[in-house]
């Protein structure tokens, strides 16, 4: 998945290795990790694929290489963001931060069959719940049952969020702080 974030990167603006580590540290990172060891492998299996290039820029005694898509690539990297979803959120995650280089129709879509995706597995979850309530000792099973209920609130608020997202809705005003904390997510 790294050949296509860095392609994704890539294909806003002609980067550094470094550049690219940094944006993805910066951006894509509270989804998805990529050390600067990891980068410079995939640029150089991305060059010999011709789905980017390297410009030299001399900076007085130092040559900067910064790495561009070409249009292969970029041909490259809208079919992998267009393709359908089957892997995990860290994919799906990945794929919505580059969601703005496609039609709005087209990644509205996307965000569409997402929430059915989730609402699905959702739906699965409540049902195992029920039967969990017919267990004799239920309190025996709370730790089991509290990975459960994670789990059903975790796709529950993943699909509000995928409601606004197609709504388009101002996201920041929608953070709240937890119930006797301030706005920092640190305690």
């Amino acid at each position: 998945m790294l050949d296509y974030i860095v392609l994704g990167i890539v294909s806003e603006q002609a980067m550094t290795g470094y550049d690219i580590q940094k944006c993805i540290e910066n951006g894509i990172g509270m989804f998805y990790k990529a050390s600067y060891g990891s980068i410079y492998p995939i640029l150089s299996k991305l060059l010999k694929k011709e789905f980017v290039t390297c410009i030299d820029e001399v900076q007085g005694k130092r040559v900067k290489k910064n790495y561009k898509i070409t249009a292969a690539g970029k041909e490259e990297f809208l079919n992998w963001l267009t393709q359908e979803d089957r892997g995990s959120m860290e994919v799906f995650m990945a794929k919505v931060f580059f969601l703005d280089q496609l039609p709005m129709q087209l990644a509205s879509e996307k965000i569409n069959r997402y929430e059915d995706t989730l609402n699905a597995y959702c739906e699965k979850l409540k049902h195992k719940n029920k039967e969990f309530e017919q267990l004799p000792n239920r309190d025996t099973y709370y730790y089991k049952l509290s990975t459960l209920y994670y789990g059903i609130y975790k796709l529950q608020t993943a699909i509000q969020w995928c409601k606004m997202v197609k709504n388009r809705v101002e996201l920041k005003q929608n953070i709240r702080p937890m119930e006797g904390e301030n706005v920092s997510c640190r305690r």
